[in-house]
């Protein structure tokens, strides 16, 4: 009962699972790579239910970027991990 407890009260409070934190790291890490890309910033991960995590991440481009080409990439690169991603550029 604890452990079930445990698991229904994180996704309630929208955290994300301790075993994905190295992954989204390593996402975020090679988002942040994309040409264009100056900035990932306010970015929150949850988990949603028991096999899919949702999430969010503001990106700040460079002015003569192509902001449908940094928004496809970012996507990309999340979605990995992520499977209901909000990416605001």
């Amino acid at each position: 009962m604890w452990p079930l407890s445990t698991y229904t009260g994180r996704i309630l409070l929208q955290t994300s699972p301790p075993h994905v934190h190295n992954q989204l790291d390593r996402c975020m890490s090679e988002a942040s790579t994309v040409d264009g890309v100056l900035e990932l910033r306010s970015a929150h991960f949850w988990q949603l239910d028991f096999g899919s995590m949702a999430g969010t991440v503001d990106v700040r481009v460079r002015r003569d970027a192509d902001e449908q080409r940094v928004l496809a990439a970012v996507t990309e690169k999340l979605s990995s991990v992520v499977s209901l991603l909000t990416v605001q550029v």
